[in-house]
């Protein structure tokens, strides 16, 4: 399964903006999406119409706590389907 992944260590320079068009076009092609929100503050989860981060139950910080305390866990309850059409694994209240 291909990955992709839009990173730069300066803000500001279209990231949110680029995955989020990116993966509306791979969609709209017929190819399956997940999103990754990484950012601290939640700007896909937001730009996906998800307005209250703060409500996310299952979200990236769990995910990688209970990865890195070695604990088995499941992906599938941290993915939404956003007010836009795309699934996401949001960014949630923990990290904020």
């Amino acid at each position: 399964m291909p990955t992709i992944a839009v990173a730069n260590h300066k803000g500001g320079v279209g990231k949110t903006t680029s995955t989020l068009n990116l993966a509306a076009a791979l969609q709209d092609m017929g190819r399956r999406v997940l999103l990754v929100d990484m950012d601290p503050q939640g700007s896909l989860s937001v730009a996906c119409g998800i307005v209250d981060v703060d409500s996310v139950q299952v979200s990236v910080g769990e995910l990688l706590v209970a990865r890195a305390r070695q604990k088995r866990f499941d992906v599938t309850p941290a993915i939404v389907q956003s007010p836009c059409g795309l699934d996401l694994i949001p960014m949630g209240r923990f990290y904020r």
